[in-house]
């Protein structure tokens, strides 16, 4: 089902590449769903590894959008001279926005990777995507916000995505 497609009012869990399109303006669908969570059109919960994942991925392209680092030596680059982290800022801000905005952020707790490992197991997921089923199972919503397909392997539960994005694997 497309993102816009998902009920007013409803509980829905946000994958970190929902944010992720956010942040960065690929998806118009992305940042009117956003929007609609400012205003309270949805009640958005996520997990404490989707945010990490979400800040991870946006302070690396934070460096990369500051000249900072090239998309293929980031990480290495970072690594090399963490000083660089001192000009990194804005994506702090995002993810405290986007944290602000969640009714219910799941934490990742022991039990939550046992149910993820063998939540995985069962559907063939990696772990990052089978720790975002297991924190829809904790956060008890079956409607997900994700552009990765992956998901879709998941029963009973209802996938919305941009149509404006490439649905795909592991995005």
């Amino acid at each position: 089902m497309k993102l816009s497609d998902l009920p007013r009012g409803s509980t829905v869990f946000v994958d970190a590449n929902i944010f992720l399109y956010y942040l960065h303006g690929a998806s118009s669908e992305c940042r009117a769903f956003v929007a609609a969570c400012e205003r309270g059109d949805f009640r958005p919960v996520s997990s404490a590894e989707t945010l990490i994942e979400v800040a991870h991925r946006a302070m690396l392209a934070e460096a990369v959008r500051k000249g900072l680092a090239t998309p293929k030596s980031v990480l290495r680059r970072l690594k090399e001279k963490p000083e660089i982290l001192e000009h990194l800022s804005e994506y702090r801000l995002h993810v405290r926005r986007i944290q602000a905005l969640l009714t219910s952020l799941i934490p990742t707790t022991p039990e939550l990777l046992q149910r993820a490992l063998d939540l995985g197991a069962g559907v063939h997921l990696l772990l990052r995507d089978s720790l975002v089923a297991a924190a829809l199972e904790a956060s008890a919503t079956r409607r997900l916000a994700t552009a990765d397909r992956d998901f879709l392997r998941v029963t009973d539960l209802e996938v919305f995505a941009p149509s404006d994005i490439r649905i795909g694997s592991g995005t």
